[in-house]
């Protein structure tokens, strides 16, 4: 066994001495590494899949036949019917790391997610899975309790300030849609 403060150690072990990178010694996760798996991805990782850890499986990153280790740090989860989903075919789904050169996968909060996934061909850039990131919910739930307070409270203490705020609102629901000009298209502004 590796001294306590090597390398090795930190990163093929965790606290318990239980090892989380197998390599190529065997093909399906452990136990141990399952777990670690749904401590940092919380379900499956595919962008708006809200499948939770119980029904998710293991998904290696690079394809296991084709040379692929089963280290947690190149594995996710994946429920079953995305799992599927992820091939070499046409319409098939790529996964990838997000690292600081894919570093596309930035959740609405700011942080990244660990995997991001893209359709094969589609051009579009890697994306995380926000559904299992509860602290952009509780942000956004905050923020509105708040507002309705803010609303409330102007409400009780300027009843005319409110109530014009809110036919300003109600004529502006009215409004249509703004349609861009005639004039401009996007392939010019891509070009």
């Amino acid at each position: 066994m590796p001294p306590l403060d090597t390398p090795i150690r930190r990163h093929a072990l965790d606290s318990r001495d239980r090892p989380l990178h197998l390599g190529r010694q065997r093909r399906l996760a452990s136990a141990d590494q399952r777990i670690a798996l749904i401590a940092a991805d919380q379900g499956c990782t595919r962008p708006g899949c809200d499948q939770p850890p119980s029904r998710t499986e293991v998904h290696h990153i690079d394809e296991w036949v084709n040379g692929g280790r089963t280290d947690i740090t190149v594995m996710t989860l994946a429920c079953g019917g995305d799992h599927a989903h992820v091939h070499d075919g046409p319409g098939g789904w790529i996964t990838e790391l997000i690292t600081s050169v894919t570093n596309t996968g930035r959740l609405p909060d700011g942080r990244s997610a660990r995997i991001g996934w893209t359709q094969r061909g589609s051009g579009e850039p890697l994306r995380g899975n926000t559904v299992h990131k509860p602290r952009q919910y509780v942000d956004w739930f905050r923020q509105r309790l708040h507002d309705q307070m803010v609303d409330e409270q102007l409400q009780r203490e300027h009843p005319d300030w409110w109530a014009e705020g809110r036919r300003w609102a109600r004529e502006f629901d009215r409004l249509p849609d703004p349609e861009p000009p005639d004039w401009i298209t996007y392939r010019e502004l891509a070009a």
